[in-house]
Parts: structure tokens; C-alpha cells; sequence
């Protein structure tokens, strides 16, 4: 195995096994074919890359290769010809395709493409690859030459197999087009093509197609059922799975072979499925064992797993060992707790009152002054919790238990009683433990194994669970639905009544929601709808598969402090494949096998869309280590368990920031580079289920956008076309901003990233981009000195995105405010209607006149104001003019008048409509606004501005 790069980690899908899938993946999917990612297709196939299409096509290649009897250099054929199959959707030229493909054009994509690396012989097997990739489609009529049987000679393989080769070519082509797990059209062609080559070369057997579906979406957990089904369908009926949609998975199997699914296929199912989670609980039982104040708790689950209570107790065992306790703090716990129930016991226990008395106003300690010998009071008391919690019907007494376990003394048995048994006795008796470590920890694990011997593991519960949910939502090809879903779920609703589920009303038991089955960021205890009124404590109920659910969340995914989870659910446009599934599962746990730490995978964002920005295709690198070389918390979260990944592909994603607007956009831009990446649908969501279906979304859904946030994403779903046309789409100009607003980034960059603000600046008016920009481009030059220069350069390499970018959010507006601001900063520049200097006030000082007047609150009507603004101007320009120059005369008058004029007339009575209050309380946006257009007309040095951002 390769030693991964802890700071450089590329998700791409692998294989270990030496195979010629490998070859291809590692010579040309993994590299040079990665540029197919720029090219998007049009009409059935809008939004998929070139890539994401030719890859699925040798995916099913792979799957079909050993069912089907191709040799490998038959399979080093398609692989080949498949890649570069549609020549034409990489040529800008209108082409016949004919005529575009021919051996020059197909060698120049093969070298182009690393495809010589992975076939080195391929030039003699030129002819046909040149006839597949001809004949591969019916729409183009540019195979004619197979008809011809003299040129046999031409072809390595043969005419013969070249025809029958040509349609497995169809069938790995026309397959993609199949969307939807319901699609039959398409299916229909692909089996007739893969037939016709069974036919063609000899094979006795014909496919058709069997299904299986989930008729609901659980997240991972449903990832687990859909596992588990194809487990059970290839290994128990010899089934091919060949096309995963997010809602099932569509077979092979031989004709006249249907399989029959009856109560005992859907019990193996479930044992499946319980036998998944039950590996993953057992793996993680330390999860359930809580240590919380009240004592440290163990969670029922690991009794139902069937651990020995030597583990468990090991495990408490190791907690306690990391605690240092105080023994003042104890001593004064201790005695508050007696004092507490001193009347109460006092009644029961009269003899011992003086005893408690004195102890209580003796200043001697009543616990151990020992830490050691504290401890060994916290796994006491650990205990006697376990036996009251689990064993109460067992152990009528748990302390009586535990005094004659520990040999402690008969005649204190009433004083320890004046201690609260579960938050003070353990330590009220830690003085007279007598027995060594050694001895008591061997007696209480004695004891425990004696217990839990005693309760036999019986089978699964979760298997009857599982069927159940299996019955009601699992449909197999040709076999009807087993139950009555609505009657069921309107039942539970009805009459299981304020014990509902919170999140669905299936008809499954229900249970109080507990914290310990879900992550830290989800909360158990708080109001919900389906509660009763009134006082009491607001517990949530939850069914056993939504807890189930939740537990597998957290599981699966290790958890950091403060987490606040958002996820990315994967749609693929048409299908996953088993070796996709796999290369994916197997790239991951190399990550987790070469770092086992690692808790999340943080993406170089700034490298990856710049690379996008510049390239059109990004591979983006992660980092599982921070510079400190510690596991990086914040970024996309892999899973533990490869069962967990499936049809739909879900990345939680920790994300890091200080506000709503931080954290968003650091999964936003994860969301955006990895629907690049892996070429699929993506839905960003703070929900594990996607609360859309693949089919319901574009090519991108973005859920739950801040406010914030609006200026950039005024809409939920972004498609890379536009509707019916075959043109650039809200996806396609949603990238457009973004690269404007990352230009921005590296002008504005100094200690930190501006782009939040930057973001929040979209979400106001139009010029609110100019004002932000203008104070952080001030902010970094700030304590430099001659900074003019520098500021004029920054502003003009600016100018073009914050002008884009305020034209976009207001483009009626900016278009006729645009034309006057840059007619208005010619006036000003040309006839120097400046101060002494560039700075930003010597700029605008005609400005600062305009608007000076404007705030006027006396009795003037518009006329006087233009008339004094004028004089005013003039009368400072005179002012300035140094001696010995002439004064300002009738052409700086009339320059004067056009630039007042222009304000007034142009922009406050055509732009604004005449609202002078409206426009006075844009005055610092149009300052700033004006501020970039004016520093457009002065001429520009570039080299010191070039030298500062190589310093970014």
C-alpha cells in the first residue's frame, strides 16, 4: 500500500487487487481523464460530465467482464474504445462524425488521454477500436465497413468478434441513459444489446432484470438494508448487481431464474442487517457506558450485545483510573447528603443517630484522604448502579449485595444507610475498605460474570424489528407489497397517542429518546407537538428505527466537541456501481488505515476552486492533520464501516466558523467542489435524511441558507443549464460569482479571509459590495506607507468583480447607475475636479459638496442647491490652484456645472427617481461606489501592486 500523504489526500476512487480495472483507474480515470470532468452533455444526459458518463460505461464493463467471458485483451479493447466513443463532444467543430473519426484523431485522444500507458499494444489493435467506436450508436450510421467481410484481415480480433464486441459498446452506452430505478426503456435496449452478444458468441444463457427497492430513505441505515439485500441476492440466488439507485438496486439474473423471496429470504435479510449493527455497536460499546455525575451509567445496549461484564468492567475500570477525585470536595458532598436525609433516617435507623451526629460535627474527614482508595469508591459505586439499573429484579438489595461482597463490616451497615445510596454511600465507607485493589476489583468482576451468566443471550430482537420493517417498505421484482403502510402508519398515530415518534409514525415501539443514542448537536429533551400539555419533564419518544437510525450516526462518524453537523447527500444522475461502491469504501479506509486518529478530512478550499476557476476540472486535496500535526476536526466526516456506504453517498461535514455565515459557507464550498469532483447531484442539508429525492433536485440543492447568505444563493437549486435551453444555467453563473468573489478574496486577503464579509455584503443593497470592498482594501494597506498607489492598483484590479457582482444583485439599477458614475468619474478626472492629492478625500471633495448640499434641511428648492453646490466647487478649486498658475476659468465652470448637473439631474431625479431620501441614505455606498470609478481613470503602475499580492 502507498504511504498516504496526511496533508494531501485526493478522494478518488481505488482498487487494491491487480486487475486491468485497476490499470485503467490508475493510468487513466485517476488521471489525464479527469480533464472529461470540463465537458457537460445536453438532452438526456444534462448536467453529467463526459467524464462521470464514459466512466459509469466501463464500471458496467467491469461488473460484466467475468459473467460475459471477455479475455483481457478484449477488455483492454471496450475500455479503450468506450473512453474515447464520443469524439465529437470534445471537438468544438461541427463535424460529421464520420469524418471526426478517424486514426489520426483517435490516436491523438489516446495519447492525450494516458490511454497507450494502460494499453501499450493498442495501435495493433487500431481497426477495432476504430469500428467500435464508428458503429457504437445507431444515430450516427458510420459503421459501414463491418459489412465488408474482406477486411477481416484488418481487424486483430476479428470481424466477427468486432460485431459482437460492438454490443457490449451499446449496451455499457445506451444503460446510461437509464436514470431512475423505474426506467424500462432503456433497460429494454441494454438487454437487448448484452443478449445479442451472448448470442453472437456462443452463450446459451440470456438476462433479463429483478429489482429491489426501499420505499423510504433512512440515511445510512438504509445504506445498511440495501447492503444487506444484495449480500443476500448474489450470494443466495447468484443475482448481478449492476445499477444502484439511491431507492434500490436493479440485477442480472438469467432468464426463467426469478428468484423466489419468501418469509425465510426476508429473515436472512434481517439477520444481515442486525449482524451490521450489531459489529458496529460491539466495536463502539464504550460509547454506552456514560460517564456523568450522577455516576457512571451503563447503557442496556451492552447487555443486549452480549458482552462479558469482564469488558465492561475493564472499561469503568480505565475511566475511573484517568480521575483524580478531591477528597474536601467529597467530604463536603458527603456530609450534605447526610444531613440531607438525617430526619428520614433517623426514624428508620435510631440507634445509629448519635454515631451520624458526631461524625457530622467532628472535623475529621468521613471519606478517605487516599485518591487511590477514592477510586476504588467510584467502582463501588459504579456497581451498585449497574445492579439497581439492570438486576433489580434479581438483586432485591444492591448494597447488602456489595457489603458482604466486600467483607465490610456488619455493624456499619445502618450507619451507611444515612448516606445517600447513590450519590454519597461509596465514599462513606471508602475508610474501611480493607480488601487490596487487586482482591476487589477481582470480587465485583467475580460477581458481575456471575450475573450476567445467569442472563443468557438470546436471539437478536432487533431480527423480528427488522422483518417487520422489511415487509413494509422492501419490494422485490414481481411480488406484492406485504402490508398496509398507511392503515399502519395512520394507526400507530392515532391511538399510540403523545407517545408518537418525533420524527415518523411508523408502526414500530416507541421508547423515551435518551442522549446517549445520538450525537452531542441533537437534542432529546426539548418541546414537541406530539407531547402531552402541562408540567412534567418534556422527554421525546422516538420509534426503535429512527433510534436506530440516529445511534448509527453516531457510530459511524467519530464525534468533536461543539460539532454543529451539516451533511452532503451524493445523487448519482444516473446510477452508482458495485466497483464506484467499492473503490470508494477502499480509498476511505486507506485514509483511516494510515491515520487512525483522523477525525475529518479538511479541504484545501481556496486551491480547489481556484483550480476550477482557472481549469474547469479540480481534483481536490484534503488534510487530515492540522500544522501542529494533530487530527483535523473541522471538514467532511468518513465513515467507520464500509456497510454504511451504499446507493446514497452522505458526508456529514464539521464546519468550521465563528457565526451562521463562517460555517455555512466552509460546507458550501465543500458542496460545490465535490459536485465537480465526483461529477453527481449534491444536496446540502443539516438533516441526515435528504429531505429531497434525487429526482426533485437539480444539479445542486442548497437547504436552510442563512440570511446572510441570500446575496449569493437567492435560491435553493442551481442547474448547470437553464431550463429547456441548451445555455448556461444558474449552476454555470452561481460559479461565475464565486470566482469573482474569490478575486476579491486575494486583493482583500491580509491576516484572515474576508470572504464572509464579502458574502454578507451581497445580501444588502447593490453598492454594499463597493463599500466593503473599499474599507478592506484600505484595512490591508493600513500602516503602509505611500499607499496611493498601491490603493489605486488594488481598486482597479478590483473594479471589474465588484461591479459584476453589484450589477448581478441589481442589474436595472446598476446598468443606468453604472453609466452615469463612469461618465460622471471622466468628468471629474479629465478636468481635474480634485484636491491637491489622490488621496480618497481630494478624490471626492465635488462629492462630499453634492451630498452636503443634499443634506441641507432648510427652505431650498433643487435649482438653489445645484447653483451653491456649484459656486461652492468652483470657489474651492480656485482656492487650491497654487501661485503663479492661472486661475480656474470658463471651461472649469462649465466642467463644474456638468458634473453637478450630472448628479442631481442624472442620478438623483433618472437613477433614484427623484427620492432624495433614498439617495442621501446610500451616501456612504455611492462614496464608495464613486470612489472605485474615479480611481479607474488614473493611470496604472502595476508592479507594486503585483509585488504585494506575492506576498499573500
Amino acid at each position: 500500500m502507498e504511504q498516504l500523504d496526511l496533508q494531501r489526500i485526493a478522494l478518488l476512487i481505488g482498487k487494491e487487487a491487480p486487475s486491468i480495472f485497476r490499470d485503467y483507474l490508475n493510468q487513466v480515470a485517476n488521471k489525464s481523464l479527469l480533464q472529461y470532468r470540463q465537458h457537460f452533455q445536453w438532452g438526456d444526459k444534462q448536467g453529467e460530465s463526459l467524464y462521470t458518463h464514459v466512466l459509469n460505461g466501463i464500471q458496467v464493463l467491469e461488473t460484466l467482464r467475468s459473467h460475459v467471458g471477455l479475455s483481457d485483451d478484449q477488455a483492454r479493447v471496450l475500455f479503450t474504445a468506450f473512453t474515447v466513443h464520443d469524439l465529437n463532444k470534445i471537438q468544438s467543430e461541427n463535424t460529421p462524425f464520420g469524418k471526426l473519426v478517424t486514426h489520426k484523431s483517435i490516436a491523438a485522444e489516446v495519447e492525450r488521454l494516458g490511454l497507450d500507458h494502460f494499453f501499450p499494444t493498442w495501435q495493433e489493435y487500431r481497426e477495432d477500436i476504430r469500428s467500435l467506436i464508428r458503429g457504437h450508436s445507431g444515430h450516427h450510421h458510420s459503421g459501414g465497413e463491418r459489412l465488408v467481410v474482406k477486411r477481416d484481415p484488418l481487424y486483430r480480433l476479428g470481424l466477427n468478434q468486432v460485431n459482437s464486441l460492438l454490443n457490449l459498446m451499446r449496451a455499457a452506452d445506451i444503460v446510461d441513459l437509464s436514470h431512475t430505478l423505474d426506467e424500462k426503456a432503456r433497460k429494454d435496449d441494454f438487454l437487448s444489446a448484452l443478449n445479442a452478444y451472448l448470442a453472437d458468441s456462443g452463450q446459451i444463457h440470456q438476462y433479463e432484470f429483478f429489482s429491489h427497492r426501499l420505499t423510504e430513505q433512512r440515511g445510512s441505515l438504509t445504506n445498511i438494508f440495501h447492503n444487506a439485500i444484495v449480500t443476500h441476492m448474489s450470494r443466495k440466488h447468484g443475482l448481478i448487481p449492476l445499477l444502484f439507485y439511491p431507492d434500490g438496486v436493479a440485477y442480472l439474473i438469467p432468464k426463467g431464474k426469478t428468484p423466489l423471496i419468501n418469509a425465510d429470504s426476508v429473515k436472512q435479510i434481517a439477520e444481515g442487517v442486525a449482524e451490521t449493527v450489531t459489529k458496529m455497536t460491539l466495536a463502539n460499546f464504550e460509547q454506552f457506558i456514560d460517564p456523568r455525575p450522577a455516576g457512571i451509567k451503563v447503557d442496556a445496549k451492552c447487555l443486549e450485545l452480549g458482552l462479558s461484564f469482564k469488558s465492561l468492567f475493564r472499561t469503568i475500570y480505565n475511566i475511573i483510573q484517568r480521575r483524580t477525585p478531591d477528597p474536601a470536595d467529597l467530604d463536603s458532598k458527603v456530609r450534605d447528603w447526610a444531613q440531607r436525609a438525617f430526619e428520614k433516617n433517623r426514624t428508620t435507623y435510631p440507634n445509629e443517630v448519635e454515631q451520624i451526629k458526631t461524625a457530622l460535627s467532628n472535623s475529621a474527614p468521613l471519606v478517605s484522604t487516599d485518591v487511590n482508595c477514592l477510586r476504588l469508591a467510584e467502582l463501588i459505586r459504579t456497581y451498585y448502579i449497574f445492579l439497581s439499573d439492570h438486576f433489580a429484579e434479581v438483586v432485591s438489595d444492591g448494597w447488602l449485595r456489595i457489603y458482604q461482597l466486600l467483607d465490610l463490616p456488619e455493624a456499619q451497615w445502618n450507619y451507611y444507610a444515612y448516606f445517600d445510596a447513590r450519590w454519597a454511600r461509596a465514599y462513606a465507607l471508602s475508610r474501611e475498605l480493607t480488601l487490596s485493589e487487586e482482591n476487589l476489583y477481582r470480587r465485583i468482576e467475580a460477581d458481575g460474570e456471575a450475573l450476567m451468566g445467569g442472563t443468557a443471550a438470546t436471539d437478536d430482537p432487533r431480527v423480528e424489528l427488522f422483518i417487520q420493517y422489511l415487509n413494509l417498505y422492501a419490494l422485490f421484482s414481481g411480488f406484492a407489497q406485504t402490508e398496509d403502510r398507511f392503515t399502519n402508519h395512520l394507526k400507530q398515530y392515532v391511538t399510540n397517542q403523545h407517545q408518537q415518534c418525533v420524527y415518523c409514525s411508523s408502526p414500530f415501539p416507541t421508547d423515551k429518546w435518551m442522549a446517549a443514542d445520538v450525537r452531542s448537536d441533537i437534542t432529546v429533551q426539548a418541546f414537541s407537538n406530539r407531547l402531552r400539555g402541562g408540567g412534567g419533564e418534556p422527554k421525546k419518544y422516538i420509534c426503535a428505527i429512527c433510534q436506530l437510525q440516529f445511534l448509527l450516526e453516531k457510530l459511524n462518524y467519530p464525534e468533536v466537541r461543539d460539532e454543529k453537523t451539516l451533511y452532503l447527500h451524493l445523487y448519482p444522475y444516473s446510477f452508482l456501481t458495485e466497483p464506484f461502491i467499492q473503490g470508494l469504501n477502499g480509498t476511505i479506509r486507506n485514509i483511516l488505515t494510515e491515520d487512525t486518529a483522523v477525525q475529518a478530512l479538511n479541504l484545501n478550499v481556496v486551491a480547489a476552486v481556484e483550480e476550477y476557476l482557472a481549469e474547469r476540472v479540480v481534483t481536490p486535496t484534503f488534510r487530515s492533520r492540522t500544522a501542529k500535526d494533530r487530527p483535523q476536526p473541522y471538514g467532511l466526516y468518513l465513515p467507520r464501516y464500509a456497510e454504511t456506504m451504499g446507493s446514497l453517498l452522505i458526508f456529514p461535514i464539521n464546519p468550521a466558523g465563528d457565526n451562521d455565515t463562517e460555517r455555512f459557507l466552509f460546507a458550501f464550498w465543500n458542496a460545490m467542489v465535490l459536485q465537480r469532483h465526483f461529477g453527481v447531484k449534491v444536496l446540502m442539508s443539516d438533516m441526515a435524511i435528504p429531505p429531497l429525492g434525487k429526482d426533485e433536485i437539480p444539479d445542486l440543492y442548497v437547504d436552510n441558507i442563512p440570511l446572510g447568505c441570500r446575496g449569493l444563493l437567492p435560491q435553493n437549486d442551481y442547474a448547470q443549464y437553464a431550463a429547456g435551453a441548451n445555455k448556461a444555467g444558474p449552476l454555470a453563473k452561481l460559479w461565475e460569482t464565486i470566482g469573482h468573489l474569490f478575486a476579491l478574496r486575494r486583493l482583500t486577503f491580509s491576516t484572515e479571509d474576508q470572504t464572509p464579509r464579502l458574502v454578507r455584503a451581497l445580501a444588502g443593497k447593490p453598492l454594499t459590495i463597493f463599500y466593503e470592498t473599499e474599507k478592506l482594501l484600505e484595512a490591508r494597506l493600513r500602516g503602509q506607507e505611500q499607499t496611493g498607489g498601491l490603493l489605486t492598483w488594488l481598486t482597479q484590479q478590483a473594479f471589474p468583480h465588484v461591479t459584476t457582482l453589484a450589477m448581478n444583485q441589481g442589474a436595472d439599477f446598476m446598468t443606468k447607475l453604472s453609466h452615469q458614475l463612469e461618465r460622471l468619474a471622466v468628468i471629474t478626472w479629465q478636468n481635474k475636479l480634485i484636491g491637491r492629492s489622490l488621496e480618497k478625500s481630494s478624490l471626492l471633495f465635488a462629492l462630499n459638496e453634492v451630498f452636503q448640499k443634499l443634506n441641507y434641511t432648510g427652505a431650498a428648492d433643487q435649482d438653489s442647491l445645484k447653483a451653491a453646490t456649484i459656486q461652492d466647487i468652483f470657489d474651492h478649486l480656485s482656492r487650491i490652484t497654487p501661485d503663479g498658475q492661472p486661475k480656474p476659468g470658463r471651461k472649469k465652470w462649465e466642467a463644474v456645472q456638468a458634473f453637478v448637473n450630472g448628479w442631481f439631474d442624472d442620478v438623483l431625479n433618472n437613477v433614484y427617481s427623484g427620492n432624495r431620501r433614498k439617495f442621501v441614505s446610500d451616501e456612504k455606498l455611492i462614496r464608495s461606489a464613486f470612489h472605485f470609478y474615479i480611481r479607474q481613470q488614473i493611470p496604472n503602475k502595476a508592479a507594486n501592486g503585483e509585488q504585494l499580492l506575492e506576498t499573500d
